[in-house]
């Protein structure tokens, strides 16, 4: 058996790359090929024009040098040829402690560069879990000296982690070393006023004051769950005078619009007061999302896709079916010719009116969420309907319909929009402000938590009165396991976002980057998506989710508020966020997704040659549904960065085409 293992190669993949065969070293290659290696091992059988891109993006002729290299590799090192290239069948490969390629220069290869950053992260990533698994696991065998020591391997690259600097602490206590264990909570201490310049979380103060009083326990107490009640608080508190205008214009038959700042309870109002009218499944319920902007016509296609499953019996003429495959693609085998005119563009929205019309029969009422994400093409559709939808067309005593925007992020369109419906009294129009001192005790005591309401007074002070901000800092305190009254000052920072983050310093590096990749991702998140992205199999993507689910930041994959949506996006380090955008991209390319949103992905990337032949793509779907204003930008755009190509004479050519439709809109 020892002869035979010994005819294997093996591949070594750490700082620098060495191959190996019978036991002793036959190539040490150079940069170029030693990154080919790399990345064969890591990402498995690839497209030949894929890693010539990647490794020769400046050359003359990117396939003809990997021809040469993959030909000098032959007898040398263990590579299959073929397309795609992969490595041969017989090679053991292992990944060193150091970080990848990091003993080449690679800044020619800007792809690759990204690449190699991604898996010096995603390794760093693996020996933190690996240490951090060995330590729990020595230290529930009672081997505290081991344990301190994998510990302190955890540390070691993940310095940052208040997480780790506790469990050294805990474990440099239970070896039998208090002094160590106190050193190790001042530089932990030290580390988090230089580098963020914040204080330890509650549960690593009361960590340090154990160790002081020696009455440190073997297991960390368990992570309280939220209580249902607090994720969800039942009482709409001080929202009685908004409910009784709302009322009123129900009544009336008039269109109400709800808005106010993030996190002030808009949609939970919405959602409530349309539940005391409809059944949910009467509801056309839609919501525009982050990254809706990005696409033309993203949110509307949502809206109908959400009334054609609540109206099973509706039944599509031939031109109906025609019409909406431009937003749904399913609903025919044949895709309808681009549009040139707006006479073809009216008779699109006729029909989709004429459509939205007959679903009346299943929906009475319109919910639509966070209008302030919508894009330009829906939000010139949506005025369309609101003129077409009428009680006259729809037999209805008045237009039910409930939609909610943040105050300072639509455009003045929109507010003139909204003023004429107003002046017109076909709408009216509710501003949310903050809750009073006597509403936020009224939301703490309907959250059943003992002790919750004796800090009322200084919630209120603190949080401005904004429920969420109210409802994620009780959050914060009950996963601290502290409701203090005498530290609460020191606790709630006066941003939701400060309170989100100090929730992030608690989750795991990989729920951490579960949720980064969401913010990435954005409408294209899926599991298949997910999966590919992160390199997870179902039971790691399910007990992320649950894990994710439980801590009420996400909902499915959705994020459980926008904000928490900012917080991340915001917190996510560019190289992670170039990185996530791009392979979000591959993915979508590989499943033929949506053209405009793999454009996005590349571009954010840095990869704007990727991009372009997605944008193009994206500019002609744009015009096969009226889009034209998108359709002609893109165009340009695809013109004016790829100017010698077949691609940019094709652009110019549709740009002709369009040329004076935009005036006469």
């Amino acid at each position: 058996m020892g002869d035979t293992l010994q005819r294997f190669w093996r591949l070594t993949v750490s700082d620098d790359v060495t191959v190996q065969r019978d036991g002793a070293v036959t190539f040490v290659p150079g940069r170029k090929v030693a990154a080919l290696l790399a990345y064969l091992a890591i990402e498995g059988p690839t497209p030949r024009a894929l890693l010539a891109d990647l490794l020769w993006p400046l050359a003359a002729s990117p396939r003809n040098s990997l021809r040469q290299a993959v030909h000098a590799l032959r007898k040398r090192a263990p590579i299959a040829d073929g397309d795609p290239l992969r490595l041969s069948t017989d090679v053991r490969v292992d990944e060193g402690e150091g970080d990848l390629l990091s003993a080449y220069d690679l800044s020619d290869c800007a792809e690759l560069h990204a690449w190699t950053e991604f898996q010096v992260e995603r390794r760093r990533v693996a020996r933190i879990e690996r240490w951090a698994a060995e330590a729990d696991r020595l230290e529930a065998e009672g081997r505290m000296g081991e344990a301190l020591a994998a510990a302190r391997r955890a540390l070691a690259v993940d310095r940052l982690s208040e997480l780790a600097h506790r469990r050294v602490i805990r474990l440099a206590y239970l070896a039998g070393d208090r002094a160590a264990a106190l050193d190790a909570y001042h530089r932990c201490v030290e580390m988090l006023r230089v580098e963020f310049g914040v204080r330890p979380l509650p549960e690593t103060v009361a960590l340090a004051r154990d160790v002081e009083a020696a009455t440190v326990q073997r297991r960390p107490r368990p992570k309280p769950r939220i209580p249902m009640k607090v994720a969800r608080p039942p009482l709409l508190a001080g929202r009685e005078d908004a409910w009784a205008r709302m009322e009123e214009a129900w009544a009336n038959g008039q269109v109400v619009y709800i808005s106010g700042v993030a996190g002030i309870g808009k949609s939970r109002l919405m959602h409530a007061f349309a539940e005391s009218k409809v059944p949910r499944v009467r509801w056309n319920a839609f919501q525009a999302r982050p990254g809706d902007a990005t696409a033309p016509y993203a949110t509307q296609a949502r809206a109908l896709r959400v009334v054609l499953d609540g109206c099973p019996g509706i039944e599509l003429t031939p031109i109906m079916r025609r019409e909406l495959s431009r937003l749904i693609p399913a609903l025919s085998d044949r895709p309808p010719a681009p549009m040139t005119s707006l006479e073809e563009k009216q008779f699109f929205y006729a029909t989709v009116a004429e459509f939205l019309i007959l679903s009346v029969r299943w929906l009475d009422v319109w919910v639509a969420d966070d209008w302030q994400f919508v894009d330009a093409a829906s939000l010139e559709m949506a005025n369309y309907m609101f003129a077409r939808i009428t009680p006259q067309a729809t037999g209805r005593e008045g237009q039910y319909a409930l939609c909610t925007f943040r105050t300072h992020e639509v455009d003045d369109a929109f507010r003139a929009f909204l003023a004429d419906l107003v002046r017109s009294d076909t709408a009216i129009h509710v501003e949310l402000g903050p809750l009073s001192a006597e509403a936020v005790e009224a939301l703490l005591a309907s959250t059943a938590v003992d002790g919750a309401q004796a800090f009322a007074a200084t919630l209120h002070r603190i949080t401005g009165g904004n429920p969420l901000f109210v409802i994620e800092t009780l959050k914060g305190l009950l996963e601290a396991g502290d409701l203090d009254i005498a530290e609460l000052g020191d606790l709630l920072p006066a941003r939701v976002a400060e309170v989100l983050e100090v929730r992030f310093r608690r989750l795991s590096v990989a729920q951490l980057r579960f949720l980064q990749l969401l913010a990435v991702a954005q409408t294209d998140a899926s599991p298949d998506l997910i999966r590919t992205v992160l390199r997870v199999g179902d039971e790691s993507l399910s007990t992320l989710r649950t894990a994710l689910e439980e801590a009420r930041l996400i909902e499915g994959l959705a994020f459980s508020h926008d904000l928490v949506y900012t917080a991340v996006r915001a917190t996510t380090p560019a190289p992670v966020r170039a990185m996530l955008h791009r392979r979000a991209g591959d993915a979508l390319a590989a499943t033929n997704g949506n053209a405009a949103r793999i454009a996005y992905h590349y571009e954010q990337a840095g990869e704007t040659n990727l991009a372009l032949p997605h944008l193009l793509a994206a500019a002609e779907e744009a015009q096969v549904r009226g889009a034209f204003r998108q359709a002609v930008d893109w165009y340009g755009k695809v013109r004016d960065l790829d100017a010698s190509s077949v691609r940019a004479g094709r652009a110019e050519d549709r740009l002709e085409q369009l040329d004076g439709l935009l005036g006469a809109e």
